[in-house]
Parts: C-alpha cells; sequence; structure tokens
C-alpha cells in the first residue's frame, strides 16, 4: 500500500519535471527570439551605415535588398542654419553677429522600413551634417 508520504513525493517530484520541461521550452523559444531580433539589429546597424553616405546628399529615398530582407529609407530635411558667428566690439560691415558662418549645418530625419516576409518594422532616426561653405 503506498503511504501518504510517496504520494506527495511523487506529486513534488512530478511538479519539478513539470516546472523544468516548461522552463526549457520557454528558454529556447527566448533564445530563438534573441538570434531573431540580434540578425534584425546587426542588419538595422549595416542598413544604416549602407544609407548614411548619401541619402540626404544625393537622393532622399532609397530601397533594395538586404540578406533577405527588403529596406525602403526616405529622407526628410528638418532644419538648415549656417554656424553662429559672435560679434566682438563694435558692431561693423565685416563683423556682423549671427547665422553668417561659413559652415551649413542641416538636420534630417530618416524613416527606415524593414520587411521580410510577415515581419513589418518601422525605424526613426535623425542625422546632421556639416558642409563647408566658400
Amino acid at each position: 500500500m503506498i503511504t501518504i508520504e510517496v504520494l506527495i513525493s511523487m506529486l513534488i517530484l512530478f511538479m519539478v519535471i513539470a516546472t523544468s520541461i516548461a522552463t526549457i521550452k520557454q528558454l529556447k523559444i527566448v533564445r530563438e527570439q534573441q538570434v531573431h531580433h540580434e540578425e534584425l539589429y546587426m542588419l538595422i546597424l549595416n542598413v544604416k551605415d549602407f544609407i548614411d553616405d548619401d541619402i540626404c546628399e544625393k537622393q532622399f529615398s532609397m530601397q533594395g535588398e538586404f540578406d533577405d530582407y527588403q529596406y525602403r529609407a526616405t529622407c526628410e530635411k528638418q532644419n538648415e542654419l549656417r554656424s553662429y558667428v559672435k560679434a566682438f566690439g563694435v558692431v561693423d560691415v565685416d563683423n556682423v553677429e549671427g547665422n553668417t558662418g561659413n559652415v551649413l549645418i542641416s538636420f534630417y530625419k530618416i524613416t527606415l522600413d524593414i520587411t521580410k516576409h510577415k515581419l513589418q518594422k518601422h525605424y526613426l532616426y535623425f542625422k546632421t551634417t556639416t558642409k563647408k561653405l566658400q
């Protein structure tokens, strides 16, 4: 005859095994998601570096394919100002204070859409460029 202690021990053993199996399954799912997100993150960094070279200078939209992911990036100019020059002493014709410097600073908003099968991700980041004027 089975005593109550044996039944309780079997119940505890069953709970430990069931919890272990559930934990292992959950860890496997998390690991697969981590690998997938790591791949997506590296792709985003690569695409960002690739499009940053000339998207806002030569063209304002680009699309393509990178490692079976389709991407589309658009660049929109938010603001553009010349560098600020501080006048010292008496303000005269040659010494004007304000945004009259010889460096043009442009601020852009870039949207990046990445798709692969049913996965669709939308990213937004900002970029500042400087250009020396003559």
